[in-house]
């Protein structure tokens, strides 16, 4: 698809049955078989709604064994926000504040952004991203792939487009960092904070938001019945953020914990950057971790 042509991405989200799997893929990967049972439609009818999402770039499809895995990618609504949405959001949220401030009974109004100290003009907000994932696999497993394989489930869009790697020293006071493909190119995200093993991981750092930010992100690992794991996600971050910087960075972490970590931890297939630079679209090269 090229990213200046929307009009497969406008009709596959033109029938209802359509966005209601892509609800479902929000949540979680599902097989074509599971899709199929879930919708009163014959079976054949689901993959043809399915083979439109695929064309539009809304999901993408990966076998494994007699099984077709479908998973939501996130890029191609973030386009259609980039053009069509963000352009109008400032003129939405100032209609909003007047309105808010209006029944409320205040009087006078500002467009400026307000500090944490109430100033104005400085651009410095508050966000919090919250988020409990349920794993098929024990503490230990998630531990590891959250400290030792970072760049088999973290990638693109969510990194440079010039990065060759992503790196985390596993150690309190180690860096997470991206490599590029320049001379002497790289980003450092965030340092290791805290280290629990087994148990939790703590970065502190900008992790991808303007500078000066400062993000906390903490996973906090729960075991549960059965040998499984309750992963607590938390990022809390103070600096220039805003209502597109949160819903990014909500629907971002949701999906790098919720599809691509979980798709490594549980079924060992590499959504990440390790994957994506050998030829993660491609069906007919492994994405399996060795």
């Amino acid at each position: 698809m090229r990213t200046d042509d929307y009009s497969l991405i406008w009709k596959a989200l033109a029938a209802e049955i359509r966005r209601e799997i892509l609800d479902l893929l929000r949540e979680r990967p599902h097989t074509t078989g599971e899709l199929a049972q879930t919708f009163a439609v014959s079976r054949f009818a689901v993959m043809k709604h399915l083979s439109v999402l695929e064309q539009s770039g809304l999901i993408t499809v990966r076998k494994q064994g007699r099984e077709r895995w479908n998973t939501l990618n996130p890029l191609p609504l973030q386009l259609i926000y980039e053009r069509w949405m963000h352009p109008y959001e400032a003129e939405w949220s100032h209609a909003l504040l007047q309105l808010k401030r209006v029944a409320e009974g205040s009087t006078g109004y500002t467009t400026e952004p307000r500090s944490a100290e109430g100033e104005q003009g400085t651009g410095l907000q508050f966000l919090t991203v919250t988020l409990d994932i349920p794993f098929l696999s024990t503490p230990r497993h998630v531990y590891d792939a959250l400290l030792h394989h970072v760049s088999a489930w973290w990638g693109y869009p969510y990194v440079h487009r010039d990065s060759t790697s992503l790196i985390l020293e596993p150690f309190v006071g180690g860096r997470l960092y991206e490599q590029w493909n320049k001379p002497e190119g790289g980003a450092l995200l965030a340092t290791v904070s805290y280290l629990k093993a087994d148990e939790e991981v703590r970065l502190v750092g900008p992790i991808g938001l303007p500078e000066p930010s400062q993000c906390v992100v903490v996973f906090r690992l729960e075991p549960v019945e059965d040998g499984q794991t309750l992963l607590h996600f938390s990022l809390e971050a103070f600096g220039h953020v805003d209502a597109r910087s949160q819903m990014m960075y909500e629907a971002g972490w949701k999906d790098l914990m919720d599809i691509r970590l979980r798709a490594f931890v549980e079924r060992e297939i590499g959504y990440g950057l390790d994957y994506q630079l050998q030829g993660w679209f491609d069906e007919e090269k492994a994405v399996e971790k060795p």
